[in-house]
């Protein structure tokens, strides 16, 4: 999961595993997972803002459909010069050993 963020992650799906090459390198995308509203506050962030065992469950979803992640914009209280990035987001190295 993506730190700050309430729902984003990366992931890689349906790549191959190296056969003739020894090493083949992916880049995957960061994707939302349509769980929660993309208000961008620290509140409901748990890297800003520990959960409140007390609070309520707010039950809010965005849409429910995983789908490529937007970034970090001027929406709520999360600044995204400091927070925001670009896709591709993860590098994955995949070598074969035998």
């Amino acid at each position: 999961m993506f730190v700050p963020t309430n729902d984003a992650f990366a992931a890689l799906n349906g790549v191959r595993l190296p056969s003739g090459r020894r090493e083949l390198t992916y880049y995957g995308l960061a994707y939302d997972a349509g769980t929660e509203v993309n208000d961008q506050l620290r509140t409901p962030i748990p890297a800003f803002c520990p959960p409140d065992p007390d609070a309520a469950a707010t039950d809010t979803d965005e849409n429910g459909v995983v789908h490529v992640h937007s970034g970090i914009h001027e929406i709520g209280d999360l600044s995204p010069a400091d927070y925001d990035w670009r896709n591709p987001t993860i590098r994955v190295v995949i070598k074969r050993v035998r």
